[in-house]
């Protein structure tokens, strides 16, 4: 695409978000031995509270509170909440738990899958070369399967949960920030729920929260809405094609922490699984650009 000032900050905006994803691993290993329940709760609390003020600032109140005159767009916001909740959730306890590598191998096949659900639930009609891209992938995740991938669960997981979470957004007409603080706000009673549970086991207001960690906690709500911010910034400036290369920045920054920083063993299962993914990517890729470029002309 040309380029623009509005593409370059677009440009910008991509790298604050996707980068933010892909190194958040690195933010959330910083806490310890944090149980990841505890973190998940703090991270709902805290990020809502940072989301009611966006809401506030950017005017969207009233479309806040239209959600609720809706009975089928609550349940729909229901069903998102708890998918999205599960994905945090999981993805957190990955992180803690010395999985990086699965969850970064997730979120690769995350766009795949979203293909395919596009196919199957709204009917999309899908090129020779998505249709090959798919198949090649699949044939990734059997071999790591074949070949003993223990917590290949986490990757399917997370890959499926986001990609359903997406599909539901995508039928849903609420707009993403007035859409989280309301799955956010569905989530908050049991986060303070468990805490509070937590805090009368233990004695403790946070458990075994020291105070540094407890102020990584409360940057949990930063961490969870600069790059929901700066990715819609981002999908204001780039065509869809630019954006969806974009996003494996993410992952490909999640795949060097796990190998490189986190020491996690890179098996010849995850070689083979990674190779037939990437492989895939480079297909649906390029299939994007073709049809970008055919669309200009």
């Amino acid at each position: 695409m040309p380029s623009t000032p509005e593409t370059s900050r677009g440009y910008l905006f991509a790298a604050i978000a996707f980068g933010s994803w892909g190194f958040a691993p690195l933010y959330f290993r910083m806490m310890g031995h944090f149980p990841a329940g505890e973190m998940l709760a703090h991270r709902i609390l805290w990020s809502g509270v940072a989301l009611i003020v966006l809401v506030l600032a950017f005017q969207r109140i009233e479309a806040f509170k239209a959600i609720f005159n809706d009975r089928k767009l609550v349940l729909r916001m229901l069903f998102s909440g708890v998918l999205i909740a599960c994905n945090w959730g999981l993805y957190l306890w990955a992180v803690v738990n010395g999985h990086v590598l699965e969850s970064s191998l997730g979120y690769y096949i995350n766009p795949l899958f979203n293909v395919a659900l596009g196919a199957l639930i709204l009917k999309e009609r899908l090129s020779g070369r998505r249709k090959i891209a798919i198949g090649v992938a699949g044939v990734g995740v059997i071999a790591m399967l074949a070949g003993g991938g223990n917590y290949l669960w986490i990757s399917l997981l997370l890959a499926s949960s986001f990609s359903v979470y997406g599909l539901v957004r995508k039928m849903t007409p609420v707009d993403p920030l007035t859409g989280l603080l309301f799955e956010t706000m569905l989530s908050a009673p049991f986060a303070f729920a468990y805490l509070a549970y937590v805090s009368a086991q233990t004695g403790q207001v946070s458990g075994t929260a020291d105070s540094f960690v407890m102020v990584l906690l409360l940057g949990t709500s930063l961490v969870t809405t600069i790059p929901l911010l700066a990715f819609n910034a981002a999908a204001k400036r780039l065509d869809y094609a630019t954006l969806g290369i974009c996003q494996y920045l993410s992952p490909s920054l999640q795949f060097l922490l796990a190998v490189t920083v986190f020491g996690e063993a890179f098996t010849y299962g995850h070689a083979l699984a990674f190779g037939c993914i990437w492989i895939g990517l480079a297909l649906y890729t390029s299939d994007i650009i073709r049809q970008a470029r055919t669309q200009k002309l």
